[in-house]
């Protein structure tokens, strides 16, 4: 991860852990309670854009 957050509490009233990216290391994602959202954007060839 480009911001490592080993075993840190997250709670809805600080932005850690708010946008971090994958930096070619597989990583672990740990969640006891909530809700976790990943967003991981797909590759998107030139060709499959409309317009292009």
């Amino acid at each position: 991860m480009e911001y490592s957050l080993d075993d840190e509490p997250l709670t809805n009233r600080t932005s850690l852990g708010l946008s971090n990216e994958l930096i070619g290391q597989e990583a672990t994602i740990a969640v006891e309670s909530g809700t976790l959202y990943v967003f991981y954007p797909l590759p998107w060839e030139t060709s499959e854009q409309p317009g292009i």
